[in-house]
């Protein structure tokens, strides 16, 4: 099950950037998961990441946290740059939201 993305333009923009983004990098772990033999199973184990981490990366549920892709990388044997290297930067500025503030002591 897919998020909707939010009617407000900017938000749409940025989130359609991020799952393009996330599109890639995963094309890229299915690369180099591939050419190490490795099943997305052995990927999950190797990573230590939960399978259900890895599918919503693969379904683009999910966008990765840094530690997320840093264990990609121990999983599959393979260097930052090697996984992350040509991917596009993203340029739509992230939606900000108003926090509530913090109740004072």
């Amino acid at each position: 099950m897919k998020r909707e993305p939010a009617a407000n333009g900017a938000r749409t923009a940025a989130r359609v950037e991020q799952q393009m983004i996330t599109a890639l990098l995963m094309a890229r772990v299915d690369e180099l998961r591939k050419a190490r033999g490795l099943t997305v199973e052995r990927l999950a184990q190797e990573s230590d990441l939960a399978m259900s981490t890895i599918q919503g990366l693969r379904e683009e549920l999910r966008d990765p946290k840094l530690t997320t892709v840093l264990r990609l990388c121990r999983g599959l044997d393979a260097t930052v740059q090697q996984l992350l290297g040509d991917l596009p930067l993203p340029v739509q500025p992230r939606p900000r939201i108003p926090r509530e503030p913090r109740a004072r002591s």
